[in-house]
Formats: C-alpha cells, sequence, structure tokens
C-alpha cells in the first residue's frame, strides 16, 4: 500500500518492462496537484472492489471558509440587498492560487480555464448583466480596427442604458458578446466607462472589431460586484485574491474549487494500458491527455467540471 497515486505510478519503474502492472486505488477523493503520469506499457488502474474513486484537480471548501465581507470598499459596491448574503473565500489564506478572466472567443486559441467555484457537483457562473439577456451596442467612437497600417486604437463604444452609469468602479470588468459578426463571440476587458457620453473605453482588441446597427451586435458585463445580485453567482478578484460568492438557494453541502492547470492524467509513448471506473473532475485544463499511444481505453469513467 501507498499513500498517493503519484507514489504507485512511480512504483511501476521498478517492475520490469513487459509485465503486467495493475494499480488499485482505495476508495476516496484524492486531490492533486500535479499531472499523473503514465508511461509505460502493460498498465491497468482501476478501484479495489469496485469502491468509488474520484482524482480532482481542485479542492473542497469547508463551509466556514466561506466569511461574510467586511472589506468596505467590497460592501459599498454590492447591492445593499444582498450584502448579508455574499460570502468571501480567500485564496491567499487558504494557500490556493486564484485565477482571473481572460479574453476568450472566436478565433483566439484555447486556454486553460480560470478558476471556478462548484456546488454540490454544479458549477455556478460569473456574475452578469443583464442577468439573462443582452443589450444593444450604441454610437462606434473606435471601431479597434487598423487604417492605413497604423496601429489601431482599442475599441471604443456606446450604451443607451442608465445601469452602466451607475457602476462605481469598472474594476475586474469584462465584458462579452456579438460585437460584429454573428458568429463571431468574443470577451474582453474594460478600461474605463465615460459616464458622460455614455461611452465604454476597452483594453484589448478583438478578432473583427466593433460595429453597430445589426440586431445581433450585442454585449452584456461581466464580473462585476456591483451586478452580484443573482444566487449561484460569483466574482472573482485575483488582485485580492479572492473569489465572492453569492450562494445558490437551499442546503448546500460541498463546495469545490478547480485549480490545476495541467491534464489530470497524461497516457503516453505507451501502449496496452486501461483506466477504467474513475470519476476525473474539478481541473482548469482536460481530464485525460493521450499522445502516441497504441490500445489505450479509458473504460466507465466519469469526466466532468473540467
Amino acid at each position: 500500500p501507498l499513500k498517493t497515486i503519484g507514489a504507485a505510478l512511480g512504483k511501476m519503474k521498478e517492475i520490469t518492462a513487459g509485465q503486467q502492472v495493475e494499480v488499485m486505488l482505495r476508495g476516496g477523493t484524492y486531490e492533486i496537484d500535479a499531472t499523473l503520469e503514465v508511461n509505460r506499457d502493460h498498465v491497468f488502474i482501476h478501484p479495489y472492489q469496485d469502491e468509488t474513486v474520484t482524482i480532482s484537480g481542485g479542492k473542497s471548501v469547508t463551509r466556514n471558509s466561506l466569511k461574510p465581507v467586511k472589506e468596505q470598499a467590497v460592501l459599498d459596491r454590492l447591492q445593499p440587498q444582498v450584502r448579508s448574503l455574499i460570502r468571501e473565500i480567500d485564496f491567499k489564506k487558504n494557500r490556493m492560487e486564484l485565477v482571473g478572466l481572460h479574453a476568450t472567443g472566436f478565433g483566439r486559441p484555447s486556454q486553460v480555464a480560470w478558476t471556478e467555484v462548484f456546488v454540490d457537483g454544479q458549477p455556478l457562473r460569473i456574475a452578469r448583466w443583464p442577468n439573462d439577456s443582452t443589450v444593444m451596442i450604441g454610437k462606434i467612437q473606435e471601431s479597434g480596427v487598423a487604417k492605413e497600417g497604423k496601429e489601431a486604437p482599442f475599441p471604443v463604444f456606446g450604451y443607451q442604458e442608465e445601469r452602466p452609469s451607475g457602476w462605481k468602479s469598472v474594476e475586474n470588468m469584462w465584458i462579452s458578446g456579438y460585437f460584429a459578426h454573428g458568429y463571431a463571440d468574443d470577451m474582453i476587458c474594460v478600461e474605463s466607462i465615460d459616464t458622460i457620453h455614455k461611452m465604454i473605453h476597452t483594453r484589448q482588441h478583438t478578432v473583427y472589431g466593433f460595429m453597430t446597427g445589426a440586431p445581433w451586435r450585442q454585449w452584456f458585463a461581466l464580473n462585476l460586484l456591483e451586478e452580484l445580485d443573482v444566487p449561484g453567482e460569483y466574482v472573482i478578484d485575483a488582485g485580492r485574491g479572492k473569489m465572492y460568492v453569492y450562494p445558490p438557494a437551499g442546503k448546500m453541502e460541498n463546495w469545490s474549487v478547480s485549480l490545476l492547470e495541467s491534464p489530470l492524467m497524461a497516457i503516453e509513448h505507451c501502449k496496452d494500458v486501461k483506466v477504467q471506473g474513475i470519476t476525473f473532475e474539478y481541473g482548469r485544463h482536460i481530464g485525460v491527455y493521450m499522445e502516441n499511444t497504441h490500445r489505450a481505453l479509458i473504460k466507465n469513467c466519469i469526466i466532468r467540471n473540467m
């Protein structure tokens, strides 16, 4: 018996090449902080006597780690009716890394996900406005498209609604939507809001810039403390190392956050490997990575919340 899966996989190196190796895992959740590497032939990894085995790329968070918000600068940005309901998770105090949002959308390369939070196996969502819809892009002051070989400025566009003018800060604010074409969604961060001229100044370029005048050219705001107003939403403040959560209704038992930025398991340069009956979850990358393998089988496994 060995204490960790990593130790068991390391022990395989001592077994003569060509021999079958069987790794049996006792029931429970294994929270890992590095990819489990399988790189030899003839390996069978499975639970011991059908016990329930989970490999997690995250960490469970106790209810005691969800603290009421006390920082006045944060409280001032929250809507009055939810201030007593919002809870914060202090990643620094719990020695965990909190990774903030990044640009994502059409034409952008895939990246490892930001940190997410899950309750009873269900992912929560980033706070947004409007909560269940989008709003039209108004007048374009800067399209963000380069002209005559010059470097393009970041996009600047107008809004018609009153709500954005009431936001106290754009710290950690992002916008998403269809900024030009109906097939090209994008998500970028915001630099500032000019409430006098009702203009939003962005801090990143998009693939096609900004356009207006078509019904699909719409946007919504993300990750604003002012819009943390629906149970099941959260805001990431990577600078403070804190996540602010509006807990879902009901008695929520199990809280987890995703941490590992690499695959949970990697099977590479080997053959005749079988992994059976294991749940992989709560990673910021993918569940099982395979490269240059022959007869590698992932059987009766669950890969979720990745």
